[in-house]
């Protein structure tokens, strides 16, 4: 037998290209992180250096990918355009150049720009016609209008066209991903009856394997959850079966994690701080075990706060932004914190009540932690949202218009932007109605709030309102 003897420069060029991949793989993951974490300006020096350092690969493709996608969010008109035809020219007969396309796609319809996202999908149908990208293409207008139903509430509609959608589509990969997008709509309104019947469709149809798996896990966290929030005494049964039937699966640490939530909402906080402590126990080093940490302790605070120990919560949640601080999931758990005190408010009768008042008092209070002391992050722009909310609803509407401007001005890619245009406009109404501000500076203020809503958000929910206000009072 002959053995082959490689050259040495040859052997040195392909371990130094294989490391090379695999340090431009690490970075982009750590962009990606990043990006999670609200912190879009180093993501994009990565996303760039990945581009200029490593032409042609698979990282590459992601990472101009991303910068197109971080330049849609961000406004950024000349560096999207001029990004996205590098895309196409960098990559012009890469296969998977419809995969990124299709992603831009996406991004587009985030920020309302339905005509920019509908001439993307058109270019993917017409240049990768039967690629899986055109498949998604073709089925997400039904979907998206199924979307719509379930967030308005028409949920005898959405039902209807979800079986017209399989009816037309019969099968594939694309369908399955519908599918579950619209269970995970449903799953986010806790419907879970309505999330269930999604799922068990799913089983009968031909689908790809990685989709039948999704759609048993759902029927079970769907059942386990229902439970839950009715108070099922069986709860507890199904859970010790749902850790038999899955206990070799990656997915269970994730499962429990989910019915620990569950159990919050249904504010049997020291039922959901047993299952946080049992996946901390069990699963160490998961994802879940990480967040079950702050959860134990958010777990904590929330009874404080079901027993009227405000003072109590308050201290509590300054000792965890300092245990936890610069953790990613922490502002999300301190978010929580906030939104029961919200919940609480409503119960009490809202602003109409003492109580409330003192609800959505410290509910604001909780939310300006998440402002000012927690390190930047995703949640800081719907944190100044939820706390103008309140404080507007304490009757503060020029506090309420300088959080709502912050977010408007600040964070020109949160995806709720044209929510906080409009309550810039309910803020400067409020204000004139109380003949605080000049009517002539208020409605100059209300104007432009409005008309932004109208000409970069045309889809969204408070379109129609902004431009009956606008044809009222003159544009």
């Amino acid at each position: 037998m002959v053995k082959k003897i490689l050259p040495a420069a040859f052997i040195i060029v392909s371990l130094v290209t294989g490391q090379c991949l695999a340090d431009a793989a690490a970075e982009l993951k750590q962009a990606n992180t990043y990006m999670r974490a609200g912190l879009s300006g180093r993501a994009e020096a990565i996303y760039n250096s990945i581009v200029q350092n490593s032409p042609g690969t698979d990282s590459a493709l992601q990472g101009q990918t991303k910068l197109v996608a971080l330049y849609i969010v961000a406004d950024r008109s000349s560096d999207e355009q001029a990004g996205l035809a590098k895309l196409k020219t960098d990559f012009a007969g890469n296969p998977e150049l419809a995969s990124s396309l299709y992603a831009i796609g996406l991004r587009y319809k985030a920020v309302w720009r339905t005509e920019d996202a509908n001439s993307i999908n058109s270019e993917i149908l017409r240049d990768y016609p039967g690629s899986y990208p055109a498949e998604k293409a073709v089925i997400d207008n039904s979907k998206d209008k199924i979307l719509r139903f379930i967030d308005s509430g028409k949920y005898a509609q959405a039902q209807s066209d979800t079986e017209q959608m399989i009816s037309d589509f019969g099968s594939g990969s694309a369908l399955g991903a519908a599918l579950y997008n619209i269970a995970r709509e449903y799953k986010e309104r806790w419907k879970y009856d309505e999330a269930k019947a999604v799922y068990q469709r799913m089983t009968g149809l031909s689908l790809s394997q990685a989709y039948q798996k999704k759609a048993e896990q759902g029927i079970r966290k769907m059942e386990l959850w229902s439970m839950v929030r009715d108070y099922d005494p069986n709860a507890a049964g199904a859970i010790e079966s749902l850790v038999t039937d899955y206990a070799s699966d990656s997915a269970l640490s994730g499962m429990l994690h989910g019915i620990g939530i569950q159990y919050g909402r249904a504010r049997q906080y020291d039922k959901a701080k047993a299952v946080y402590e049992r996946i901390v126990r069990d699963y160490p080093g998961s994802r879940a075990a990480d967040k079950a940490g702050i959860d134990i302790e958010k777990c904590k605070v929330l009874g404080k706060l079901a027993a009227g120990d405000d003072a109590g919560v308050s201290a509590d949640v300054n000792d965890m932004i300092a245990s936890f601080s610069g953790h990613w999931y922490l502002p999300q758990a301190i978010a929580r914190i906030a939104e029961q005190y919200c919940s609480e408010a409503f119960a009490a009768g809202g602003q109409d009540s003492s109580e409330g008042r003192e609800d959505f008092s410290n509910a604001a209070g909780i939310w300006d932690k998440v402002i000012h002391q927690v390190s930047d992050s995703v949640y800081r722009p719907d944190a100044y949202c939820r706390a103008g909310d309140c404080y507007l609803r304490l009757g503060q509407a020029q506090k309420a218009a300088e959080y709502f401007e912050t977010v408007v001005d600040e964070y020109p890619g949160y995806k709720r932007r044209w929510h906080g245009l409009f309550m810039v406009g309910r803020c400067y109404e409020n204000l004139k109605q109380a003949g605080q501000i000049d009517s002539a500076l208020a409605n100059t203020k209300i104007r432009a709030a409005y008309q932004e809503i109208v000409n970069r958000y045309p889809g969204c929910k408070m379109t129609a309102v902004a431009q009956s206000w606008l044809d009222n009072n003159g544009q």
